[in-house]
């Protein structure tokens, strides 16, 4: 899990090696209560991503859980709109990304390096817009960052879960920019 609670600071929850975990699929949950992050925490967030994909982990991908305050609403939904405009950009022209894909999480792995763009099947790469996250999601994520030491406790959908902020943030998101 990675925290990125300040402009100045993201740190990252981390195992001496990231563990193999053979047959199950991971994401990367980041956890964040700013969308003004330092320039070089999403370097880092690949970074991560790489470390756990090269243990020979299946990652599905990333998560962002932005802990938002009704007051930071529209910031969020502005958030959301932009991660969406990427996904439809990067799943339209997918071929031109792919260097992205290579300089980010596989930057260490010659195997990938080694990879021509004619290599990749691109029909498998899909991007999709963000929603809200369904509960059996987060309480996996819970248990399984739980099981690792990561997170102390039970999981709480109340306390995990603002789902008044969350249907609010996605409504704004899908509505367009204000003004």
């Amino acid at each position: 899990m990675v925290k990125c609670s300040s402009a100045a600071a993201c740190a990252f929850a981390r195992c001496a090696e990231p563990p193999r975990l053979p047959g199950k699929t991971l994401w990367l949950v980041i956890r964040t209560d700013t969308l003004d992050w330092p320039e070089d925490a999403h370097a880092l967030v690949l970074r991560h991503l790489g470390q756990w994909r090269s243990a020979g982990n299946r990652v599905a991908g990333v998560q962002v859980d932005f802990d938002a305050r009704t007051r930071h609403l529209e910031r969020y939904a502005a958030f959301l709109r932009g991660v969406t405009r990427a996904g439809r950009r990067i799943n339209a022209d997918k071929r031109r990304y792919l260097r992205y894909f290579k300089q980010g999480w596989a930057a260490d792995d010659p195997a990938v390096q080694a990879l021509t763009d004619d290599d990749f099947n691109l029909g498998r790469i899909q991007l999709r817009a963000p929603t809200p996250i369904p509960e059996g999601e987060a309480r996996w994520a819970w248990d399984w960052m739980a099981s690792w030491g990561v997170l102390q406790g039970d999981f709480d959908v109340a306390a995990q879960i603002n789902r008044k902020v969350q249907h609010e943030a996605h409504e704004l998101a899908a509505a367009g920019p204000v003004g």
